[in-house]
């Protein structure tokens, strides 16, 4: 008979290209794999349903609409089987509810960690004010985050992993601990198919753009906002005529064009009007890094695969980010790639040439073995890897 992996679900963003993947690598390992959609739990994630059948997936999916639903799935489930439950998210606000119904019933529950950026908790103190209200949210998700029972197991990438949520947990003794990469490194180097032959690897002579990672941040859902949805890092519109601003001034000294990619959780019609003059593009991050010359990133954890495909990175910040809760990440981010943030907000002065010496990245290799992947974990793909360590799981 074969083993049960319950996938638990929420929004679809990066993951949404690789589920097809689990269900069929699973199968070459003897798994059956279900995909557990917890979308409608979260109030922000609620009106963006995701659309299995488009993704042909529809026949392994079960729809959970409340956490009374899910008590009685849990309860059927149980009498039958006792699957290996994976969590893609972090079970926080009514996910960490949902991780004790499944945990209680299902102790091989686990999570998968393997997009992280640089721990913002290790930073003391910032070198600007952060808004009361900022604190005061950043307080409220920890508040509301600690999370029991611990996890069975925990697939993670870089080193760095293991510190960035192991506060959210009494203990990590019991604890296994599963080593495979990050997504940025399996979209990179396997592709979508986890086929590295379908990976256009001639990217060095299209290098003819600028790059802008967009965050989303004025477009729902926004997931990284849980306390309060309406609530983004900076205001709209001045944030729309600073970025252009400077989006203007690298187009006229650079005579490059500028592409904006748009956030995978992002509206289209949403960021082409936060970016109007610009080429805003819905295409993989990790193929557009591979064709541009430099990338312009906030705290996206797509600077991944600049750090990959050793591209240059130009970090931006503003009066108005710098007093917000992304500050923390953005002191982090700094401190591992040692790349001063420009402030957006002020005049803008950057040195081109310096961008281009390879001493500008000199902290890319260690980045790359903190938080995408360490050389412990296995040369396979993603899912390989996972039900490599999975079938050990007792």
């Amino acid at each position: 008979m074969r083993e049960e992996l319950l996938i638990v679900a929420g929004i679809q963003s990066n993951y949404r290209t690789t589920l097809k993947q689990a269900i069929d690598v699973g199968r070459n390992y003897n798994f059956e794999t279900q995909i557990l959609d917890l979308n409608s739990l979260i109030a922000e994630w609620k009106p963006y349903p995701n659309d299995w059948e488009k993704l042909g997936l529809a026949s392994k999916v079960t729809i959970i609409e409340t956490l009374k639903d899910l008590q009685v799935f849990v309860q059927d489930k149980s009498s039958k089987r006792n699957p290996i439950v994976l969590f893609l998210y972090p079970p926080f606000g009514n996910f960490r509810k949902a991780w004790k119904i499944l945990h209680s019933r299902f102790p091989r529950t686990g999570l998968i960690t393997i997009s992280p950026v640089p721990n913002a908790d290790r930073q003391i103190v910032p070198s600007s004010p952060v808004s009361f209200r900022s604190a005061f949210q950043y307080l409220f998700r920890k508040t509301k985050s600690f999370i029991k029972p611990s996890p069975s197991f925990w697939i993670i990438s870089g080193s760095e992993c293991i510190p960035i949520f192991t506060s959210y947990f009494r203990s990590l003794k019991k604890t296994k601990l599963i080593y495979t990469h990050s997504l940025e490194y399996e979209f990179f180097h396997y592709g979508t198919n986890s086929n590295a032959n379908s990976v256009d690897r001639n990217y060095e002579s299209k290098s003819s753009f600028l790059l802008l990672l967009d965050q989303g941040w004025f477009s729902k859902p926004k997931p990284d906002f849980l306390s309060d949805e309406e609530y983004p890092p900076a205001t709209r519109k001045r944030f729309s005529r600073e970025i252009r601003s400077v989006l203007d001034h690298l187009s006229q000294v650079t005579g490059l064009e500028i592409i904006v990619s748009c956030h995978p959780k992002a509206s289209m019609v949403d960021t082409k009007k936060l970016y109007e003059g610009f080429n805003v593009v819905d295409q993989p991050s990790s193929e557009l890094i591979r064709k541009c010359k430099v990338a312009i990133a906030n705290t996206s954890t797509s600077i991944g695969y600049a750090i990959m495909a050793d591209k240059p990175l130009i970090l931006f910040t503003s009066d108005e980010l710098s007093r917000s809760i992304i500050h923390n990440a953005e002191l982090a981010i700094s401190r591992e790639l040692d790349i001063e943030f420009i402030n957006i907000s002020a005049d803008v002065e950057l040195n081109l040439r310096k961008l281009t010496d390879p001493e500008y990245r000199r902290s890319y290799t260690s980045y790359m073995h903190r938080y995408i992947r360490q050389d412990a974990a296995p040369a396979l793909p993603l899912w390989e890897s996972i039900f490599l360590s999975l079938r050990e799981l007792h």
